[in-house]
């Protein structure tokens, strides 16, 4: 599977993809070419095999994710790199504190507050959107995954905060 006309494709949502078609991405020059983590236009989450594997590596129990392989173009060299495809997305939000985006027809989370208890098993993780046909496939990480992916200085990765409730406490 890969995009039907070229444009922005969602991959599907809880669904595991078993035949890929690479895309065609390129980057353009000057772009400090082949990070780790480079943007993608496309609407994939794309990771070096360094990344992947290390990804890999702290994998958590619940984490539900595949690794789809798809070739990157930057001027006349191309490297393998690894769009990151959540087929199955828990229920990690705290549903009390969403903050649901009022302009919007269907229910549309506009903020998302995760629930730590929800999200303990995970590193990596994403939340379904009920406004959307497809998973948000934005990778969120725990703060510890967050410590070691600085710690092994993976290149072009910015971190935002998100927002989690304290109810580790809570049954």
């Amino acid at each position: 599977m890969g995009p039907k006309d070229g444009k922005l494709d969602y991959l599907p949502k809880d669904q595991y993809v078993s035949e890929w078609m690479p895309v065609r991405l390129e980057l353009q020059q000057p772009f400090p070419y082949f990070v780790d983590y480079p943007g993608c236009n496309k609407g994939f989450q794309l990771f070096s095999e360094r990344f992947r594997d290390f990804i890999e590596h702290h994998k958590q129990p619940k984490d539900c994710f595949q690794w789809l392989a798809n070739p990157v173009i930057c001027g006349n060299e191309e490297r393998l790199y690894f769009i990151l495809h959540f087929y199955d997305a828990d229920d990690v939000l705290d549903e009390s504190r969403i903050i649901w985006d009022p302009a919007e027809d269907t229910p549309t989370i506009m903020k998302p507050v995760f629930s730590a208890q929800k999200i303990l098993e995970h590193s990596i993780f994403t939340y379904v959107n009920p406004g959307y046909i497809h998973n948000s496939d934005k990778p969120y990480v725990t703060k510890e995954l967050m410590l070691e992916i600085l710690k092994a200085k993976m290149t072009g990765v910015k971190f935002e905060a998100s927002s989690v409730t304290d109810d580790l406490g809570k049954v």
